[in-house]
């Protein structure tokens, strides 16, 4: 204030908005690890920065989206005769196997638990960690594990309905252990590398083993952003119809089944554009979906428009000029993070319009705190008491003890790792429109703020 009320008035406007420093505050917080090697590449290729990068340990590659991080594993493992690749959705996964030059677990055939493909027994294989059950970890000791986008994949492992199906959870979360053990080189890559993550990788092996960082402090040049304010989705869907009216070619990514469907009807009787194809859960096995998973930069241009749910938003590419814009529908059913790989799997350089809802919808069943200690105790609270009733039904004093599950809980490497992915999650969906807002200005994208009316509002007599 003593430069006078024009100085305050300038370094106001010149400030951060809140959310936006608060997103950068946190997110400078993740990482904290210091890196081996530091490069500024365009294009990912760490193996040509350093000829000392070691074969043993755990391997990080942070690199921003876009720069190739698959290319450069795809360049590491080509040559090893064990890896093993773990991700967390099929169609993503076969997609990788491909890239990677791997089988895909459940496309081979087995003989006595060992994977046979076309040439005989193999030991290059990549499998969501749903899956696990399926291998020997034996099989693939001193072997390579490659899990790529490796926090959306420990977040599957740890907090998704499907690893915890029939209570399986637990028995994956001790095979994961044994094949990251058994490992002799682990190589986690994803944009946001985090602590959390690395740590929790680490903390499985138990053992003493050396991290090696390799951090890219390369930021590609993003993309304009009309980034819808609106309550209801209604006007970006006008503007879906339009944009197809006038025949540009558009892809939509989504976060939720039903609205992937009901947007697929929606085009579909307007009759604007008639080659499209929908992606989610429910169709990507399907032929079409499958060779557009497989190679999207060939099939892409057979479709006028593209639906893609999370069955699509990691791990597949589309690098060749054909989409127009790039839309994105988010009702909070998944993390900031996962909406903006969402808005990046068309790589060309065309406008994005993004409507989002204010706050998420998917929290964790246990807790909607944002607090790991709380979460902690509400989950230890939670078990205690499921302990006590099980002595008391089964009439056993002993049984489950508080000594005994005060070890378990003590020696966990999982507790911890789960409380912090669940209050991350959380925290992302309270206030989930500001925060991928905050994500897409921090990752260089020219973010709009626009408000615009739907066709259902200019009709009524409110809008007159």
């Amino acid at each position: 204030m003593a430069r006078g009320s024009t100085a305050f008035a300038e370094a106001f406007t010149q400030a951060l908005a809140l959310n936006l420093w608060q997103w950068q505050w946190q997110k400078a917080q993740e990482l904290k690890q210091t890196p081996s090697l530091s490069v500024h590449q365009a294009e990912f290729k760490p193996w040509q920065a350093s000829t000392s990068i070691p074969d043993t340990g755990i391997l990080v590659l942070s690199s921003p989206k876009g720069t190739g991080k698959t290319k450069a594993i795809v360049e590491r493992i080509h040559t090893s005769d064990r890896v093993i690749a773990l991700g967390h959705r099929i169609a993503l996964m076969r997609n990788l196997c491909d890239r990677m030059g791997l089988d895909y677990r459940s496309d081979l055939d087995e003989f006595r638990g060992q994977a046979l493909n076309a040439s005989g027994l193999t030991h290059r294989v990549g499998l969501c960690v749903d899956s696990l059950g399926r291998i020997n970890p034996e099989e693939f000791r001193d072997g390579i594990v490659v899990i790529d986008e490796f926090m959306q994949v420990l977040r599957h492992l740890l907090l998704s309905n499907t690893c915890d199906k029939d209570g399986k959870r637990a028995f994956l979360l001790a095979r994961f252990q044994a094949v990251i053990q058994a490992a002799k080189l682990i190589i986690l890559a994803d944009a946001d590398a985090a602590d959390i993550g690395i740590n929790y990788i680490r903390n499985l092996r138990n053992q003493p083993t050396a991290i090696y960082l390799i951090q890219n402090t390369y930021r590609p040049q993003s993309f304009p952003v009309k980034f819808l304010q609106n309550t209801k989705e209604d006007p970006i869907i006008d503007q879906i119809l339009q944009d197809l009216t006038t025949g540009k070619r558009i892809f939509i990514a989504t976060d939720s089944i039903g609205a992937s469907e009901a947007l697929e009807e929606v085009i579909n009787q307007s009759k604007q554009a008639k080659n499209g194809l929908l992606i989610n859960s429910k169709t990507s096995s399907n032929p079409k979906q499958r060779a557009f998973i497989t190679n999207p930069n060939q099939e892409i241009s057979h479709y006028d428009w593209v639906i893609a749910t999370p069955s699509l938003t990691t791990g597949v590419s589309i690098e060749v000029p054909h989409i127009d814009v790039v839309y994105g529908l988010f009702y909070g059913v998944i993390t900031d993070a996962d909406a903006a790989q969402a808005l990046n799997r068309v790589r060309d350089n065309v406008p994005r319009v993004v409507w989002c809802t204010k706050q998420g919808t998917n929290f964790h069943k246990l807790s909607t705190s944002t607090n790991p200690n709380i979460i902690c105790y509400q989950l230890k609270t939670k078990i205690d008491m499921t302990a006590a009733l099980l002595r008391h039904s089964l009439g056993f004093s002993d049984l489950l003890g508080k000594e005994l599950t005060e070890q378990l809980w003590q020696d966990s490497p999982h507790i911890q790792t789960f409380a912090q992915l669940v209050a991350q999650t959380n925290q992302s969906l309270w206030s989930l429109r500001d925060r991928l807002q905050a994500r897409l200005e921090s990752e260089g994208s020219q973010v709009t703020l626009e408000t615009l009316e739907s066709e259902a509002d200019q009709r009524s007599p409110e809008s007159k």
